[in-house]
């Protein structure tokens, strides 16, 4: 394996640097030495190494602007998929612009406008998370609120009903629900 590995890297850079013939001969020469298959051959010849030539990471092409536009333009839009918001975008930009509700720089709005459907959605789904998360804590929260409030109801009409305060919201909300379904 070792003897493979030194042979990949004497010959990496030649093959790169050479022609197509060249590195037909060059291949021809790594297969018959390594014993790999022709193409595991091939990929390891091409492969980058982690010292150097890695490519350089994709440099953003909205920034902070266009998103936040984007994000006023979502909500005006009553929360569109990305799909419908892109098509209703030019439409909405103009009546939002022309009615004052927002005034964008000519780069902004022509990046925003360039935005595709998926590019859209990438960009809203921190926010869309947000509101999730935002909605279940809500819902959680108002369970237990009502849970309370029902224990409360019933240790004052059932005395052998103790509350306890390690009851989870889960087990509030089904215990609320079996005492609204006995009642009715």
């Amino acid at each position: 394996m070792k003897t493979n590995t030194e042979l990949i890297i004497a010959l990496r850079e030649r093959y790169r640097s050479a022609n197509k013939t060249e590195k037909a001969t060059i291949l021809d020469e790594f297969v018959a030495l390594s014993g790999y298959h022709r193409k595991h051959a091939i990929r390891r010849l091409k492969a980058v190494t982690k010292s150097g030539n890695m490519k350089p990471s994709k440099n953003k092409v909205y920034d902070i602007a266009v998103v936040e536009a984007l994000r006023v333009m979502w909500e005006a839009a009553d929360r569109l998929c990305g799909k419908r918001l892109k098509a209703a975008l030019p439409g909405l930009l103009y009546a939002m612009e022309r009615d004052g509700h927002i005034a964008l720089d000519l780069a902004v709005r022509e990046k925003l406008l360039a935005m595709s459907a998926a590019t859209i959605d990438r960009s809203l789904r921190p926010t869309r998370l947000h509101i999730e998360l935002t909605r279940l804590a809500f819902w959680l929260l108002s369970a237990a609120f009502c849970v309370m409030e029902t224990a409360a109801e019933t240790a004052a009409w059932y005395p052998a009903f103790e509350p306890s305060s390690r009851l989870s919201p889960l087990n509030c909300v089904l215990f609320a629900t079996l005492l609204t379904s006995e009642t009715s």
